[in-house]
C-alpha cells in the first residue's frame, strides 16, 4: 500500500511540475507579446485580417494602439472616417456638389480631434469614394487648407479634380487614377497641376502612377518636375493617348532619376508630335516594360536616352505584327547594348502555309540583338498554324538558337487551345 501510496505522490508531484512548467510557458509566451517589435511583426501579417484586428485591440490595453494602428494602416474605402467626421461636416458631406458648398463647412480644430486621431494611423489610402468629381481626401484639403490630414500617409490613390490639393511629405508612392473608366473632359486638364504640387510637396515621392485616360495640358510650360528620388514610374493610359501627351509626360519627367518605367501605350498612338526633335527622355532608366505595337515600342526606346537600361520587357498589343523590323533594329543599335530581353507576342494571325515563314522570319530579325551583346532572351509566342511549323524550325529551336547566350527560353503557343506546341530552354 505504502508503495502505491508513493507511486500514487510521485505521479501527482510530476503532472504538477508539468502544469507548472506549460503556465510558466505560457506566461513567458504572453510575455513575449508584449514586446512592442515583436507584437508588430504579428500585427502586420494580419494587415488584412480587420476582424482579428479589431478583437487584438479589445483584448488588452497594451494591444489597443498597435493594433489599432495596423487596423487603420491601410483604408480601400473613405466610408470608415465619415462617422469620425465633425457633425456639422458629416450632416452636409454627401450633400455638397461644388466647391463653394465645402466653403460653408468649416469647424474649429478641436472638433476634429476624434477623425485626426484614427487619420494619423493611416499609411496606405485608397479613396474610392467621390463627390462632385473630386476624391474624398481632396475634400478634405479644401476643407481644411492649413492642415495635413494625413501626416504619415506612405501610398495615396485618388481622381484629381479641380481646387487645392495638399500632399504630406511622409508620401512615397502616388497613382492618379480613373476610378470610373473614362471622367469627363472637364476634369482632365487638372493632372498637370497635381503632378507639380505633388513635386513641390513631395520632392522625395519614388514612386508614380498614372492611370486611365488623362490628358497633360501643361498649363506650366514644360519644366521638368524637381522629383528628386522618383525611382519608378508607371504610365496606362489604357484606352486613348492624343499626339503629344506621351512627349509632355516624358519632358515633365525628363529630369527625375527613374530606373523603373512600365508604359502602356495605346494602338497607333501617335507619341511625339514633331518626330525629328530626337531629344533622348528619361536619361536613367535601367528596366523598361511596355505593351504597345512593335512601331510604337521602337520610336520608344529610340528616344530612350540612358546609358544604363539593360533590361526590356515587350508585350505586343494585339493586331498587326508588322513593326517588329523597327523594333528589334532599334534594340541592336543602342550604343550601350541591352544585356535581358523578354518578349511576349500575342496571337498572330497566319495561315498553316506561312506559320513557318514567320517563325523563321521572327528569328532571323532577331539576330542583330543577339549579336549586339544580348546575354538572357525569352520568347513567348502565340501564332495560328504553330502545328504546322516544319521540322527544320523546331530543329532550331530545340538545339538552340544562339550558343552565345547565358540563357534562352522560347515557348510557342497554338492560338486555338493556347497550349505550348514547343518548349526550349537552354542556360
Amino acid at each position: 500500500m505504502e508503495q502505491e501510496a508513493d507511486s500514487g505522490s510521485g505521479m501527482a508531484c510530476a503532472i504538477s511540475a508539468t502544469e507548472e512548467q506549460d503556465n510558466n510557458l505560457q506566461t513567458d509566451f504572453c510575455r513575449v507579446l508584449y514586446i512592442t517589435e515583436i507584437l508588430r511583426v504579428i500585427l502586420d501579417n494580419l494587415i488584412d485580417d480587420k476582424r482579428s484586428l479589431f478583437r487584438i485591440a479589445i483584448s488588452s490595453k497594451p494591444f489597443t494602439d498597435p493594433a489599432l494602428d495596423t487596423l487603420w494602416a491601410k483604408m480601400n474605402s473613405f466610408d470608415p472616417f465619415i462617422p469620425l467626421l465633425p457633425e456639422k461636416v458629416r450632416q452636409d458631406w454627401h450633400r455638397a456638389y461644388m466647391l463653394e458648398d465645402l466653403s460653408h463647412m468649416h469647424c474649429p480644430a478641436e472638433e476634429w480631434k476624434v477623425f485626426d486621431s484614427y487619420a494619423r494611423r493611416v499609411r496606405d489610402m485608397f479613396c474610392g469614394e467621390n463627390t462632385m468629381g473630386i476624391s474624398a481626401y481632396q475634400q478634405l484639403v479644401i476643407l481644411r487648407p492649413t492642415s495635413v490630414t494625413f501626416p504619415h500617409l506612405k501610398v495615396l490613390s485618388i481622381t484629381p479634380g479641380r481646387g487645392t490639393l495638399m500632399f504630406p511629405s511622409s508620401l512615397r508612392s502616388l497613382a492618379l487614377c480613373d476610378l470610373d473608366g473614362a471622367i469627363p473632359s472637364r476634369w482632365l486638364p487638372y493632372i498637370e497641376p497635381v503632378l507639380r504640387q505633388a513635386a513641390e510637396d513631395v520632392p522625395l515621392l519614388e514612386k508614380l502612377e498614372i492611370l486611365r485616360t488623362y490628358r497633360l495640358y501643361p498649363a506650366g510650360g514644360l519644366h521638368p518636375l524637381p522629383f528628386r528620388a522618383l525611382q519608378t514610374v508607371l504610365f496606362f493610359p489604357f484606352w486613348e493617348l492624343r499626339p503629344g501627351d506621351f512627349d509632355n509626360f516624358s519632358r515633365l519627367l525628363s529630369t527625375a532619376p527613374v530606373r523603373f518605367l512600365t508604359l502602356q501605350i495605346p494602338m497607333l498612338s501617335t507619341l511625339f508630335v514633331k518626330p525629328e526633335d530626337t531629344t533622348p527622355i528619361f536619361l536613367n532608366v535601367e528596366v523598361l516594360d511596355i505593351f504597345a505595337d512593335p512601331q510604337s515600342a521602337g520610336d520608344i526606346v529610340s528616344r530612350i536616352g540612358s546609358p544604363h537600361l539593360h533590361t526590356v520587357i515587350y508585350d505586343s498589343s494585339p493586331g498587326p505584327s508588322s513593326g517588329f523590323s523597327h523594333f528589334f533594329s532599334v534594340l541592336a543599335q543602342r550604343p550601350v547594348p541591352i544585356r535581358s530581353l523578354k518578349i511576349t507576342v500575342t496571337t498572330i494571325e497566319s495561315s498553316d502555309a506561312t506559320a513557318t515563314a514567320y517563325v523563321k522570319r521572327f528569328l532571323q530579325i532577331l539576330e542583330p540583338v543577339v549579336s549586339a551583346g544580348l546575354q538572357r532572351l525569352t520568347l513567348d509566342v502565340t501564332i495560328k498554324g504553330t502545328s504546322s511549323v516544319r521540322s527544320s524550325v523546331w530543329k532550331r529551336l530545340d538545339e538552340g538558337c544562339w550558343l552565345t547566350l547565358e540563357h534562352f527560353e522560347c515557348k510557342l503557343r497554338d492560338a486555338h487551345t493556347g497550349e505550348s506546341v514547343v518548349s526550349v530552354v537552354q542556360s
